[in-house]
Parts: C-alpha cells; structure tokens; sequence
C-alpha cells in the first residue's frame, strides 16, 4: 500500500499549472467483490485503474501481496452486466396488492424490467469532533499479527478476522447478486490542518466549548503555555502523530444488492452488511454503514438505492466532508462520505488475509482449476517449430495467461499423426475443430474431412464457417451418412433371447461389449 500511494501520487496532477493547462489527471484504483448469487459460492475479485498507462504499474505491486500461484488476467467488466445475470421477477398483476409484503416481483413500484431492486450499504466516516477525522482507523496489520488467545504459550497462536471476512461470508450464502466496492485516490497534504489541531488539543481550545469560554475569560500566554491536555485529548494527540500528513488516500466505499422477486432478501443482505467495516474504526474515528433501498421515500428523481448503484457504476469518489457546514446544519454527527485513511489502513477496506476467512469464504475465493497458474511453456525453439503455414490450434499462454508469440500450427508433414483433444462439455472443442479445418483449407492441398458423428450440428455450423470465409461451397461436399448407408445392428440381442438368456442380462452383455469397442 505504500508503493501504491507513492506511485499513484507521481501520476497524479492537480497542482496549478495543470488546471491552467487543463491537464488535471486524477487516477483511481477501484477494488470489486462481486458474487453473481447462481449458488456456486464464487466470489470473483478484481482490481483495476481509471489511468489506462497506470495498470502495468499496479500489475507490478500487486504482485508483491499476492502468492505466485495466483495469476492476474486483463478483462473487461461493468457492474452494469449484473442487471441481465438477475433472474425475472413475477408477471404484473392487474391490480397491485394493498399489503406490502406481497409486492414482489414486478408487483413492486421499484422494479421494471429494466432495473431490478437495488438495496445497499455506504460506508461513511463518523468522528466525534470534526477534526478527528486526522486520528487513525485500524491497521490491516493489527487484525493479521498472531496473538496468543492464552497466556499458555503451547496455546497455538491464531489471527483476528480481517475485516472483510464477515462480508465475504454474507455473499457467499447471498443467492442474489452482490457488489462490494472501494475506490481510493491520493489525498492532498494537510500538514497544516494536523499543526493547528495539535495546536488547539495542546492549548485547550479543540472543542467548540472551549473557544467560545476563552473567548468570554481570556487566558494569558503563560496560562496557555502551562496547560496540561486532558487524558482523552492527550489521546488525540498521539494518535495523529502517528500517521503521516503527507501520504494518505480518500475513500470510497459501498456495497449494493440486486433481486427482481424478493425485496426483502436484498435489505437483509444490506442490513447484515452494514457493519461490516465497524471494527476497522479507531477511538475517535468510526466507519458506520448507512443503509439505502428503493423502498425509502426520496424527493429526487431517483430513489436511494438506484443512487447508490450509479454511484458504483460511474466508480464516484466522494469529496472529504467532516467538517463542512452540511453538518453543523443538519444537527448530526460529523461524518464524510469520503473517508481519509493511511497506506495500512487502506488495506482494511480491500485486502483478504485467507487464514482468517471461513472454510466456505476460502473455497468461495480459492483458484479454480481453470485459474490455476497454467504449464510452464516449451522452449522457443519447440514452439517455432509448431509455426507457418498449417492447421492453427491455439495460442500459446503465460503463466498469466497472456498470449505469447504466433499460433500453434501443426504443420502438414505432422498431420498424419492422431491429434486428441480433451475438454469438459462446453469447453470449445468443436470450435477448435471447426477453426482448425478452416485453416488447413487454405494452408494444404489435400482434401480435408469432418465426421460429425454425434448429428449435433457441427457440419452445419462448418458451412456457415466456410462459406463466410471464401463467400461460396463450390468445393464442399455435403450429405447424411444415415440417408446414404444401409443401418447396421451391430449389437443385436436377438440371438441370446433366443438362447434364453433374460433381457437384462442380454442388455448388460452388450452394453460391456459397446464399451469395449469403443476403447479399442
């Protein structure tokens, strides 16, 4: 998180020369939890950039948290897609139901067909006094550092849940889609605010109280100089010494729900996820969830919990609000939208130690088999021998998956060779095969030939590839093998019928007898 902050703070310009020059660039890293709610208890994690040349940097650092048997892919994803992944609600009825707890579906005013319901959680700082927002939040290494739960020291020593933990346990039992979200940028430096705070605790003028009493009995110098902090504000005191001014990030962060059949399910998710981030608070700094659901009244064109998914959509990175008159006028406690937090402390939104997640949170971010780090690749000079003219079949991969070099091509003279190519059921096989027929068109002169012995469709679909690709069949052949040759019964159980045998067992007998043909 350190190299993240001094990194983000050198591409980052908002200084006045470039606002006169228009030149203002302010990248945010935006961090995803996202469970699509389709019961496979799949958490998916991304990490990415608003500054496109920024993204081979944050490559490089995140390499330096994450275990080498994790790999990182560049893909694209919106948290719009969610709204085609959740399932349709019920049909409209004539007339809505007068209770509310039967307004499910599309019976409810908040879902249409094109945006389900959406209930939510926004994670707001909370202090007891303005400025205290400068004191620290809790550290990601103070939830990680072992502890002995006993002063045995055979105890074995554990770790405190990381705050997310509890969060990645209520998506995976979710079976609605859910988004967690932090988005963070550098914060300017404010030194200055942090020396007249210190100022104020060391003299005895912080609280609002005590200005206006020393307003109305002035104190002298020296009575000022002699004052001795109470124990609560010598707390403050040393506490803000121990972050630095210079290098911190202002926050983001939310979490919504989405369903198009059961609002409640969606406010259950939100309210179980509102204190999710209770405990990364410090004495006298405090993150607080606020709930926003469409079924709170609002008097703007668009309800709180659509707000706070168009928030997430557009990645909205919130101002530092602690202090500002909003606040005194509303009669409520200090709090910001945008919360300021320490290298460390950034870690608490947005990292998962996972020795501290259950069994099921562990499964639930673990690598898939599909995931895993792939096959370290041959040597060039085996690979450029599979290159030129021939039948394309891949592309060679990273161990990050990323593409490497020219296609695999096996070559002509290789062709006489049997090929298997293994694939679970959706895999890409037939594609592969039909891509590989269509370049072996072009690269030889011999005839090529496709048995689509499962009538699935794949001769069919080869037409089509074919015809797009050269813009006619002229030298295609087509035609059913079950309209052209005689049917055979190669396994006819006739003649054990007849020689008594049960049908059962006749049935068994042949079955074993396919199976063995098929493996020889």
């Amino acid at each position: 998180m350190e190299l993240l902050c001094t990194s983000l703070q050198e591409v980052t310009k908002t200084g006045w020369g470039a606002k006169l020059t228009g030149k203002t660039q302010i990248p945010l890293v935006e961090w995803l939890l996202v469970a699509d709610g389709d019961g496979d208890s799949g958490i998916r994690y991304f990490i990415g950039s608003t500054y496109s040349d920024f993204t081979e940097d944050l490559e490089t650092i995140l390499r330096t948290a994450f275990p080498q048997s994790y790999e990182f892919r560049f893909v694209q994803w919106h948290p719009r897609r969610l709204l085609a992944e959740v399932p349709p609600g019920r049909e409209q009825l004539d007339e809505r139901p007068d209770d509310p707890e039967q307004r499910v579906g599309l019976h409810h005013p908040a879902i249409t067909p094109e945006m389900p319901y959406v209930a939510g959680v926004e994670y707001r700082g909370h202090t007891s006094r303005g400025p205290d927002w400068q004191t620290p939040l809790t550290a990601y290494d103070a939830f990680t550092a072992p502890r002995s739960a006993r002063l045995d020291r055979s105890h074995r020593q554990e770790s405190r849940r990381v705050p997310l933990a509890s969060l990645v346990d209520v998506m995976c039992e979710s079976s609605i889609p859910v988004v967690y979200q932090v988005v963070c940028r550098p914060y300017s430096d404010w030194s200055s605010l942090a020396e007249a705070y210190l100022r104020d605790l060391e003299t005895g003028t912080a609280s609002f109280t005590s200005r206006l009493w020393d307003f109305l009995s002035p104190r002298s110098r020296e009575e000022k100089q002699a004052y001795q902090p109470r124990p609560r504000d010598q707390l403050r005191i040393d506490a803000i010494t121990q972050r630095d001014p210079r290098r911190t990030f202002c926050v983001s962060a939310r979490t919504i729900a989405l369903t198009r059949e059961v609002p409640a399910q969606a406010d259950a998710v939100a309210r179980r996820m509102s204190n999710a981030l209770g405990h990364v608070g410090g004495k006298f700094h405090e993150i607080r969830g606020h709930t926003a659901t469409d079924d709170e009244f609002y008097a703007t064109s668009q309800s709180p919990g659509v707000k706070l998914f168009e928030d997430l959509c557009s990645r909205a990175s919130h101002h530092v609000t602690y202090q500002s008159l909003g606040n005194y006028l509303l009669g409520r406690t200090p709090q910001s939208q945008g919360i300021v937090t320490s290298p460390g402390e950034l870690a608490s939104f947005c990292c998962l130690d996972g020795g501290a997640l259950t069994p099921r949170g562990q499964r639930a971010l673990a690598t898939r088999t599909a995931e895993r780090t792939a096959i370290t690749l041959p040597s060039p000079e085996q690979l450029r021998r599979y290159g030129g003219a021939g039948m394309v079949l891949c592309l060679p991969l990273t161990h990050d998956r990323q593409v490497l070099g020219q296609p695999i091509v096996l070559p002509p003279d290789e062709q006489d060779r049997h090929v298997l190519v293994i694939g679970n059921t959706g895999a890409g096989k037939t594609i592969l095969i039909q891509q590989a027929l269509l370049s072996n068109v072009q690269a030889t002169d011999g005839p090529e030939i496709l048995i689509d012995s499962k009538g699935g469709g794949t001769a069919r679909e080869y037409l089509q590839a074919h015809y797009a690709a050269h813009g006619n069949l002229d030298d295609v052949l087509y035609f059913d093998c079950t309209r052209v040759l005689p049917a055979s019964g190669f396994f006819d159980i006739g003649p054990l019928l007849e020689a008594g045998v049960p049908q059962e067992e006749a049935r068994a007998r042949k079955v074993v007898a396919a199976r063995i043909v098929n493996r020889t």
